[in-house]
């Protein structure tokens, strides 16, 4: 009985470090693909943020799973995909407002201040129109400050840009803290 609890103990833990988020790989690669995309193993589109964010959580170690994933080939007929220069992908991976959801549903982050962003964390902002809000931009930290984090993104593809720089074209915005 002792032997089975502790046998169960260890490949619980083993299974928690080998799925716990690394910040440092992460910030790795959103600065090694900021400026030209891992076009081998990703598709790129016009409005590609969303989808270069979820690349970086993707290398920090966040898996993929049925809810949120981007693989190369075609849907197959029972699935509920999306199809792009020949990778197949859900909406999570590639629309803000599902990532979101997705990341906040399945407890993988939670919505925090901004002085409690690391590397690794989103921000995401919106416009807002007359009766809708838009979330439509996701950002990748690299850099931490209480104020003013350093971040990078695609869509215009900036290494180096900042929370204030993005915020001041923006109606709104959210912190994304990883808490996996």
């Amino acid at each position: 009985m002792i032997c089975k609890s502790i046998y169960f103990m260890i490949i619980f833990i083993f299974i928690s470090v080998c799925t716990a988020y690394d910040r440092k790989k992460a910030r790795e690669y959103a600065k090694n693909y900021c400026k030209n995309p891992n076009k081998e193993k990703y598709p790129i589109f016009d409005a590609d943020c969303t989808n270069f964010a979820s690349q970086v959580l993707k290398n920090g170690g966040i898996l993929q799973n049925d809810d949120w994933y981007c693989i190369k080939g075609s849907c197959s007929w029972w699935e509920t995909c999306k199809e792009y220069n020949g990778f197949r992908f859900k909406k999570s991976w590639t629309v803000v407002d599902d990532l979101y959801n997705y990341l906040i549903k399945s407890k993988i982050a939670r919505e925090c201040s901004p002085k409690d962003l690391k590397p690794g964390d989103l921000i995401q902002y919106k416009k807002s129109g007359w009766f809708f809000d838009d979330w439509y931009h996701t950002t990748i930290v690299v850099e931490q400050n209480p104020t003013n984090p350093k971040l990078v993104y695609h869509s215009s593809n900036k290494c180096d840009s900042n929370h204030s720089f993005v915020k001041d074209k923006s109606d709104g915005f959210r912190a994304i803290c990883i808490i996996k």
